[in-house]
């Protein structure tokens, strides 16, 4: 099947996205939930700068590997973010998973 996609360019900021612009030009075209799959800089970017309104995450029990970058929140961090309050839990197969909302 076709699907459409649109390209949309990006301001930078010292060579990373300039994310209030991007949200902004997001917004623009009707777009009012994003879901941000990054790494650890981008996720910490954003829960510095206040953009996350929900947070969703996922434990296993593997180990990350030589080349593998932890996570910039767990679950035992989460639980000390005054703005979150945990909204659910659950189990997929032995991963955890954890939400949590801003109020």
């Amino acid at each position: 099947a076709n699907l459409p996609v649109q390209l949309l360019g990006s301001e930078t900021v010292g060579g990373h996205i300039a994310w209030p612009e991007l949200l902004e030009d997001l917004s623009n075209l009707g777009i009012s939930t994003l879901m941000v799959e990054g790494g650890g800089a981008i996720a910490t970017t954003l829960l510095e700068s206040g953009f996350v309104d929900r947070i969703s995450l996922f434990q296993g029990n593997g180990g990350l590997g030589e080349s593998g970058l932890a996570s910039p929140l767990t679950p035992t961090m989460a639980k000390t973010l005054n703005d979150y309050k945990q909204t659910a839990q659950g189990q997929f197969g032995q991963d955890m998973f954890f939400e949590y909302e801003r109020q």
